[in-house]
């Protein structure tokens, strides 16, 4: 995602990425962190309803009146890397939930439901499938689209800045976290580069890499115990310890993913989600209420039933 406010934050992000000395999970995340904040947000336009998704592809340069770049956004059907999704339908049939139901939970927290002129019926339906499958509820009449894609536009600009203040925040974090790395390094007459090469290894799943995957999995049953004897404490006094747990579990997650071979095929898809639950559990550890704890364990299970996955593959 990219920020017209963080061009400093860019700067000494790309700064701190040259340097030598950053761990490999240091190193991943800052480049993680670099690409949402120099990458446009994807809005990912789905939904069998395309007449509708057609007017709001055309009207949606009226973003801009919500103090949004337009340059900031780009707009596809893809939804494997959507940053926000709109879904376009007027009845949201059996065959539409089961297709709905394979998005990512970060992804249904960030997406819209946009219904076409449903009855008063179907729109009570609709109304309770909104609230468990998406962020927001939308309705628009086949007569009378500008004002409701007005309003959509108004959401998807509240929910874009956030994004983009949430991807600043968490390389203001990182940035803060290596602060002494980047130090070191000034006053020196030139920043040495980033190696680029990488030791191989034969092709397959090796028996490093297989017990990689299985000690972390082991971490996060052992962090699982230790969160089922927090919640036998049903209080808000707890939500601090729940949210450090959860940061330390998946911080140790990463660190024990970090040690498989590049190599192995589910390496990068692994990595890429273990840095993105640091990421995400940092900031809700910030929020630092019930509803943060429970995304973060939210969170911490999608990402053992994904690893469980991978492993028994």
């Amino acid at each position: 995602m990219a920020n017209e406010h963080s061009d400093q934050t860019i700067s000494e992000l790309s700064t701190l990425l040259k340097v030598q000395g950053l761990s490999a999970r240091d190193r991943n995340a800052g480049e993680r962190l670099l690409q949402r904040l120099t990458s446009p947000v994807y809005i990912a336009i789905l939904g069998p309803d395309r007449r509708t998704a057609s007017a709001i592809t055309s009207n949606f340069d009226s973003i801009c009146k919500f103090g949004l770049d337009l340059a900031k956004v780009r707009i596809g059907d893809d939804m494997s890397v959507a940053d926000i999704a709109l879904w376009c339908t007027r009845s949201f049939e059996e065959s539409e939930l089961r297709e709905w139901e394979s998005a990512p939970i970060s992804l249904k927290d960030h997406s819209f439901l946009v219904a076409s002129a449903p009855s008063p019926e179907r729109l009570a339906a609709l109304s309770d499938i909104s609230a468990e499958e998406f962020l927001g509820f939308h309705v628009v009449s086949d007569d009378r689209m500008s004002g409701p894609i007005n309003d959509l536009m108004r959401d998807i600009a509240q929910l874009t800045r956030s994004g983009l203040q949430a991807a600043s925040d968490s390389a203001q974090l990182f940035l803060h976290k290596n602060a002494q790395k980047q130090a070191d390094q000034r006053g020196t007459a030139k920043l040495e580069p980033t190696p680029t090469t990488q030791p191989t290894m034969e092709s397959g799943v090796s028996r490093s890499d297989k017990l990689a995957f299985e000690t972390a999995l082991q971490h996060l049953d052992e962090h699982a115990s230790e969160l089922l004897r927090l919640s036998e404490h049903n209080s808000d006094s707890i939500i601090d310890d729940v949210l450090k747990l959860c940061s330390r579990a998946s911080e140790d997650l990463a660190d024990v993913i970090s040690t498989a071979s590049s190599e192995h095929p589910d390496h990068d898809a692994i990595c890429d989600a273990a840095y993105a639950a640091v990421d995400h559990i940092t900031l809700m550890s910030l929020e630092n209420d019930m509803n943060a704890a429970t995304d973060a364990v939210t969170v911490l299970l999608q990402l053992r039933n994904d690893l469980s996955v991978r492993v028994a593959a």
